[in-house]
């Protein structure tokens, strides 16, 4: 009998199983695709059945309801600044009580550096946003962050089981 994979070889698709991770015996189906710039992350445990996903684009994470921005592990973000879409400064600090309750990580293991370099937002505040403009500190320039297309790829994340509106892990 002919499977599906040899099947689909013969008919020339060159890869139907293309981002699917199937290893015999695991767990675990992990996933990948790119959808509008960001690269989605989902792995399925069969076992617990829990569906877990993750957005990245280049510096930019989406996890658990926050957008976490990635600077070198050294720069001090503690007192970072920002703009969305161009807009009115915020400070940090004013969105790290929502964001730390989202479950974002505020704090590194590094004693110099508790800030580790990570500015955490959000994801309400920069969902339907192009870009986001952060200051890390007064002493060094803002650096634009593009974030276009999240909304996007939130809508793809919830098509493959991941429940955006209130963790980006679920039970099945």
């Amino acid at each position: 009998m002919i499977n599906a994979v040899t099947m689909a070889l013969l008919l020339g698709l060159s890869n139907p199983l293309a981002g699917l991770n199937l290893l015999p015996g695991r767990d675990v189906q992990a996933s990948h695709q790119e959808v509008g710039g960001w690269r989605l992350d989902v792995k399925h445990d069969q076992f617990s059945g829990r569906t877990t996903c993750r957005l990245k684009r280049g510096p930019v994470t989406y996890e658990r309801q926050v957008v976490t921005f990635r600077f070198a592990s050294w720069v001090d973000t503690a007192n970072a600044e920002f703009r969305i879409d161009n807009g009115a400064l915020q400070s940090v600090g004013s969105v790290a009580v929502e964001a730390a309750g989202l479950g974002a990580r505020l704090r590194s293991d590094n004693s110099t550096n508790p800030s580790g370099g990570l500015v955490a937002i959000p994801s309400r505040l920069v969902a339907n946003a192009g870009s986001v403009s952060i200051r890390p500190n007064p002493k060094r320039g803002h650096k634009d962050f593009v974030v276009k297309g999240l909304t996007g790829a939130l809508a793809v994340a919830q098509q493959k089981g991941c429940d955006v509106a209130s963790q980006v892990s679920k039970m099945s």
